[in-house]
């Protein structure tokens, strides 16, 4: 197999599963209970992610050394692009973690809910 059809292979292959990445998850029902509920969902996008990262990295490693610089760069944007996502997904997990919330009330000085009434003693 020649290195240019080799190199469109992975890059169909790597939108492929990008695409996947989105629809299969939008399809899948929810499972579990509570707070894991829809959680598969959540494993399914990132388990064909990790898919089209190991494609990407095959596909820039195969691509370095193509002979022309469009083929070089069909290498490169995967990868990027999947960097990118790495880069994003950090950047929300550390804003979330260290923005400062908006306009939210201080905690009440007194209890949640009112106390409940006291039982009337038996004998």
């Amino acid at each position: 197999m020649s290195r240019p059809a080799l190199i469109l292979g992975l890059l169909i292959l790597w939108i492929v599963l990008c695409a996947l990445s989105i629809i299969v998850p939008a399809n899948t029902a929810p499972t579990d209970f509570g707070f894991t509920r829809g959680m598969n969902r959540v494993t399914l996008f990132f388990q064909f992610q990790a898919l089209g990262l190991f494609v990407a990295i095959a596909l820039w490693s195969v691509s370095r050394r193509a002979e022309t610089p469009l083929l070089r760069w069909a290498g490169r944007v995967p990868i990027l692009i999947a960097l990118l996502g790495v880069v994003a997904l950090i950047g929300v997990i550390l804003w979330a973690r260290y923005a400062d919330p908006i306009n939210v009330a201080p905690p009440p000085d007194r209890p949640a809910t009112a106390l409940a009434p006291a039982a009337p003693a038996t004998d």
